[in-house]
């Protein structure tokens, strides 16, 4: 047999079996949904997938490089998805990947190169990535993330122990100040708060917006798979001629397919046809919008007003794809293409996060209580640490203490989410700031600020 050096990712599904037992059909065409993510993802990367089993999948890629940023991707879009499902309704995943020799019988691939990456997938936290350290010696002052050294592990059918090195892309760059687990074990991880249900929805690659504040401007919310159908009445904008009430759906499904052909044209067909279907079916007031490199759509529907519509959706898009999108149509009006073939995207600059904490700048909060200890020592104490809050309370719970940084982040959230004093309100807990990067989108953090110092 063949022989070669490749980087290998392995996904599995956590607790997949339970969410079978659970729900069988919604499991098995959400995990559809999230193979299709996958799929793009890889195939962006530069990535083969060569092998998949049931809930798990299995990918080559030339680049360790290219390897970790497909799996970073892919679990912040499938973060984001989870935000809008209630949390025993979320499909996480563990990635491993590793560096090593492997032996090539046809497609497949063969060999402790793969073994060890499905070891240490199992050693990664839910929605976390763990690589071996080959892997980490070639990403190592490349890539701009947090890790873990978790040391030397001893995994099933290794006969060596493994370095291993967890990675916490939300942590900033350098290593993450937690104690190490003991061998062969994993803190279990946690989600961003489901919070409330939000205007949009993504395809491809889904972006992390927090929708709780929905709740704090008082906006009745739309559960996402739920939305009100409506027949569509558009129009080309830049055209003498609108398209009239009855125009044919099909003239407007081509309109819409063609323009999101040219403004993206890396995007597959299915996607754009979904895109065009949930864009027609949307009531209003709604937005289109496309992302051009990596390919992508966004789209946001029952907004109270056009002008918000335009905002929610080009903000949501672009926290989704990292860049700014491009407005394809807004309510009843498709965007002419452009003369000169180039298509504008439109940034929107309230979507940058906020930086570093500063008690001055906590949301709801009144000096009284900025000025108490928890908040004050806040910046001083050292990781793990989280706060979080509740859009439409004034309370604000911090976690100085926990195992690892994800633990301090699940128990702001618990703390919160189980509050008496909610006398339940809309809405779940918002996480504000992780060690001290405060993590809220200004856009989300502007009504959410005190009226009074």
């Amino acid at each position: 047999m063949r022989r070669k050096l490749a980087t290998i990712l392995v996904a599995d599904v956590v607790a997949f079996s339970r969410l079978t037992a659970q729900n069988e059909d919604w499991t098995i065409r959400t995990l559809g949904e999230f193979r299709t993510v996958a799929d793009e993802i890889i195939a962006r990367h530069e990535g083969r997938i060569f092998n998949t089993g049931g809930d798990s999948v299995l990918a080559e890629f030339a680049s360790p490089v290219e390897a970790v940023r497909a799996a970073v991707d892919f679990q912040e879009a499938a973060r984001s998805r989870n935000l809008l499902q209630p949390r025993d309704l979320q499909l996480r995943f563990r990635i491993g990947i590793n560096l090593g020799d492997v032996m090539v019988r046809g497609d497949d691939l063969l060999g402790d190169g793969v073994n060890i990456a499905a070891r240490l997938e199992g050693l990664a936290e839910p929605g976390g990535i763990c690589v071996s350290g080959s892997v980490w010696d070639q990403i190592n002052g490349k890539l701009s993330v947090g890790y873990v050294d978790i040391g030397e592990q001893e995994v099933k059918n290794i006969p060596r122990p493994v370095r291993a090195y967890q990675l916490r892309v939300d942590a900033g760059e350098g290593p993450v100040a937690v104690e190490h687990p003991d061998p062969g074990k994993h803190a279990a991880g946690a989600t961003l708060p489901p919070a409330t249900r939000r205007r949009g929805r993504v395809f491809l690659a889904n972006g992390m917006l927090a929708g709780g504040i929905a709740a704090a401007l008082g906006i009745v919310l739309i559960v996402w798979w739920q939305w009100p159908r409506l027949s569509p009445t558009l129009s080309v904008a830049g055209s003498s001629v609108p398209q009239s009430p009855a125009a044919p759906v099909s003239s407007l499904r081509d309109t819409l397919a063609s323009r999101l052909a040219a403004a993206a044209p890396g995007m597959s067909e299915p996607t754009r046809r979904a895109g065009v279907e949930e864009f027609l079916s949307a009531a209003p007031h709604r937005a289109l919008s496309v992302s051009r490199d990596p390919p992508g759509l966004w789209v946001s529907w029952s907004v109270l007003t056009s002008g918000y519509a335009l905002e929610l959706n080009l903000e949501g898009c672009q926290i989704s794809y990292g860049r700014a999108c491009i407005l394809i149509a807004l309510d009843d009006t498709i965007e002419p293409a452009p003369a000169d073939g180039h298509w504008a995207p439109r940034y929107m600059p309230k979507v940058q996060y906020s930086g570093l904490f500063d008690p001055l700048q906590l949301p709801i909060a009144s000096r009284p209580r900025r000025e108490q200890r928890d908040i004050a020592d806040y910046r001083s104490t050292p990781p793990p640490k989280a706060i979080a809050l509740h859009p439409r309370n004034s309370r604000i719970f911090v976690v100085a203490e926990g195992p690892t940084q994800r633990a301090a982040e699940e128990k702001a959230l618990k703390a919160c989410n189980e509050d008496p004093e909610r006398n339940g309100k809309l809405g779940e807990c918002l996480l504000y700031a992780v060690a001290d990067r405060v993590v809220l989108p200004l856009r989300l953090k502007e009504p959410l600020t005190a009226a009074s110092p």
